[in-house]
């Protein structure tokens, strides 16, 4: 199983007025950092495009303006044509659980032309 982590920073052009994070932001850092646990061991010398089949996303609880977010990916089984990721998003400072996602990626090589 290939795992990643990655942190982000919630600054003010990710919150709403209430100074929450808008779900949509975790939505689509979750989106690109899940195939991210299949592209870097994989990706090397072939050149794969890829197209999100399926995602889910639950959120459990929120994060605000000045929290760092630990985003923690992990493939559940890949091959050459899709991949299975799921993900999971902490709150750094008391390692609270905000939301976990599942998502399908299915592969193409690319074209050498």
């Amino acid at each position: 199983m290939d795992h990643t982590v990655f942190e982000f920073d919630i600054t003010e052009d990710v919150v709403d007025e209430d100074g929450y994070v808008a779900r949509g932001v975790i939505e689509v850092l979750l989106d690109t950092l899940m195939g991210l646990a299949f592209w870097e061991p994989y990706n090397r010398g072939i050149k794969f495009t890829g197209v999100t089949a399926d995602m889910s996303f639950t959120f459990m609880d929120s994060a605000k303006l000045g929290d760092t977010l630990v985003f923690v990916n992990d493939t559940i089984k890949s091959n050459e044509f899709k991949g299975f990721f799921k993900g999971e998003v902490y709150r750094k400072s008391d390692n609270a659980l905000i939301a976990t996602g599942k998502q399908t990626l299915i592969f193409k090589i690319r074209s050498k032309i």
